[in-house]
């Protein structure tokens, strides 16, 4: 919108003309008006036009100015006096003085007549005007908002006030982890280590805007005040502008760089004097500000969610998501829809609950000005977001309303708005709940199969033998790509096992039974092996994942279902092959403890084999840190059995063949053999 809004100026600068200027003093001083005006320094613009009588009074252009200068400096009677005058003039007035007198009503909440000006403006312009487009984004904003202003409020908003805020920008209020009366916030405002800049990170005391540092205030007798700049050696001469805390409050995340588009994270741990040095500690995680990324927000130290405009997203700025694991953070995955959408959404804030997100948008199908906040509940059974909703009035306005964060006391919340209401450009605000929001409360233990969006902690991640449940995928045999709610199971799935090095992964695809056996186990291996890549992915190691494919005859032609089992590498913890799918009764003879396969060969390559379809059992497996898939047959519960196999084998012509033991439907090495032969004699047969 300040892009637009500077394009409309520089527009009407140069169309103008000078606009009856005649001293060669008023022409000056308007020129330089302009050059603070194009630079955002609106007080110092308006300041030179109020001072010259002449321009103030005569000038279409330079009233024009001013008036919008009120209306930046948040002075909306002056601004919408002035508009008034110029629209009742006999001499046609520019068409922003629709525009700007739409705005003021728009920011006051008289959406009906903030509606009619934006439809006057619009048939003052021409049809191929850079603006129309954004006066219609509007005009669908007032709508809303006429829609919205009937609503019950939610909440009594309050301005932080003059203790806090300035006339420069406020944002992203922090509520402190350890003391409840604390609020961290940061500020581009004078006084900052930065100074008055530039773009380009020069001093620029004339044009310049102040750099933003790092500050801390408190509460006291009801009035928010006491407002101190953190370390010195924290707060440089760059930008430094608060993220978050880490879950005991001893870890700050902040942003740091010489513009807000190209910096880096960086990690503080509020040391003394003494142990700090002139170096910044980055964070080690996916997220970089050339991609567009920004808004961190830390949950329980294991999500980590953030706002990005890179590549591959829905349009403008997407929410993602990424979980801490096995020592690294994952690959971000976009929340997709509802959440997000082809306008902006950014300031994710995920609730105690684990499950209520609260984020802004400036969707115009949904908002009411700029950035609105929203809600949306995560459905873990069904593995949805809800349709988010809108806070409604008087949490947001016609600016934007954004870094919205609960306070842990479940009655307050803390954001920040550019509404004309406020002291500057941005002010920090506090809302006041009716009733105790419930989602401030722990998350109940989940027991469903569908991943909830809070990992488990790894005090709750199930030991083996309390025999988890993983999910179930099903897959088509056209299938080459894992769909949203695959991805999902398997995130809940990561989270189960994320934490425990020790454990190994079997991932057992199960095929139809058919004519060609062999087909069939390597289309299933192919869809283990694109399940296996997600794991890869999200930390699991691959010396710790096996997969295998089995045929059972009870599927529904062309489907395939991908199960999972965990335990320990000696083999001992893990289920037999086949019992998370319900087998009928003589269907599979892989379920048993101990069974026998004969390996007939082993490949680099995924290739069918005719071998596997003259024999019963065929079974294609892979560990994927090795790199030959071991093709086998059998399935018999006894040595004898196997070495009649051997034998059968042989004379077929596949003399290379050999007797494989599996115990607890894993392949055993010899120790593994030695270990268990008092529990199964048959393999005292084997050892011989």
């Amino acid at each position: 919108m300040k892009k637009q809004l500077r394009y409309l100026v520089l527009l009407i600068f140069l169309t103008a003309g000078c606009g009856g200027v005649q001293a060669q003093g008023d022409l000056r001083d308007l020129n330089e008006a302009k050059a603070y005006f194009t630079h955002e320094k609106y007080a110092d613009a308006l300041s030179i036009l109020l001072n010259s009588g002449k321009l103030k009074k005569a000038n279409k252009e330079a009233r024009l100015l001013i008036a919008i200068c009120y209306y930046e400096l948040n002075k909306l009677d002056k601004a919408m006096e002035l508009l008034r005058d110029m629209v009742s003039d006999k001499k046609a007035p520019y068409p922003e003085c629709w525009l700007f007198l739409a705005k003021c009503y728009h920011a006051s909440n008289q959406f009906a007549k903030a509606g009619n000006y934006y439809k006057l403006y619009l048939r003052a312009i021409t049809p191929g005007h850079p603006n129309r487009r954004m006066v219609r984004e509007e005009i669908k904003r007032i709508a809303n908002g006429i829609q919205l202003q009937y609503r019950q409020p939610l909440a009594v908003v309050e301005n932080l006030g003059r203790g806090v805020n300035t006339e420069w920008d406020e944002m992203k209020p922090i509520p402190s982890k350890n003391a409840s009366r604390r609020l961290y916030f940061s500020s581009a405002r004078r006084g900052s280590t930065g100074g008055a800049r530039n773009s380009t990170g020069e001093i620029d005391e004339k044009y310049g805007h102040y750099f933003s540092d790092i500050y801390t205030c408190q509460i006291q007798r009801g009035i928010w005040g006491s407002v101190m700049p953190l370390h010195y050696l924290l707060n440089s001469p760059q930008h430094e502008i608060l993220y978050d805390f880490n879950r005991n409050g001893k870890v700050l995340f902040y942003f740091k760089g010489w513009n807000y588009r190209e910096g880096e994270v960086v990690v503080d741990t509020f040391k003394t004097e003494s142990e700090r040095t002139l170096n910044s500690t980055p964070f080690v995680g996916p997220v970089l500000s050339s991609l567009g990324d920004g808004d961190l927000f830390f949950y329980n130290d294991t999500i980590l969610l953030f706002s990005s405009n890179r590549k591959g997203g829905y349009g403008g700025k997407d929410i993602y998501r990424s979980y801490y694991r096995d020592g690294r953070w994952s690959i971000p995955e976009n929340l997709g829809e509802p959440i997000n959408t082809p306008f902006d959404e950014r300031s994710p804030f995920l609730a105690a609950d684990g499950k209520t997100l609260y984020f802004s948008s400036n969707d115009s199908h949904k908002s009411i000005g700029g950035y609105d906040i929203f809600k949306s509940v995560y459905v873990s059974r069904k593995g949805v977001w809800t349709n988010p909703s809108n806070l409604g009035i008087p949490l947001n306005s016609a600016g934007d309303d954004v870094d919205f964060r609960l306070h842990s006391d479940g009655f307050t919340a803390f954001f920040t708005s550019s509404r004309k209401d406020g002291f500057g450009r941005r002010d920090l605000y506090t809302a006041y709940f009716q009733n105790f929001l419930k989602e401030m409360n722990p998350p109940e233990v989940v027991t469903t199969t569908t991943a909830p969006i809070v990992p488990p902690t790894r005090e709750e991640i199930p030991a083996p033998e309390e025999e988890p449940v993983f999910p179930t995928l099903v897959f088509d045999e056209g299938d080459e790509h894992l769909d949203a709610d695959q991805q999902l199971l398997l995130d809940g799935l990561l989270n189960k096992i994320g934490a425990r090095q020790d454990l190994e992964l079997i991932i057992t695809v199960y095929a139809q039974r058919s004519k060609d056996k062999s087909s069939q186990l390597v289309s299933g291996m192919e869809k283990g092996e694109l399940v296996a890549r997600y794991l890869l992915n999200g930390g699991v190691q691959d010396k710790k994942i096996i997969i295998r494919a089995i045929l059972v005859p009870s599927l529904k032609d062309g489907s395939f279902l991908v199960d999972f089992a965990v335990g320990n590498s000696d083999g001992e913890s893990f289920p037999v092959i086949g019992k998370n799918y319900e087998t009928k009764a003589g269907e599979s003879e892989l379920n048993a403890p101990l069974y026998y396969q004969l390996q007939v060969s082993s490949s680099k390559k995924l290739v069918p084999l005719k071998w596997l379809n003259l024999y019963g059992n065929p079974m294609i497996e892979k560990r994927l840190s090795f790199p030959y898939y071991r093709y086998s047959v059998g399935g018999v519960k006894s040595f004898e059995e196997a070495s009649a196999l051997k034998s059968k084998l042989a004379k077929a012509g596949k003399k290379d063949a050999y007797v494989a033991p599996y115990i607890y439907g894993v392949r055993a090495g010899s120790s593994t053999v030695s270990k268990y032969a008092s529990t199964f004699p048959d393999l005292k047969n084997f050892l011989k």
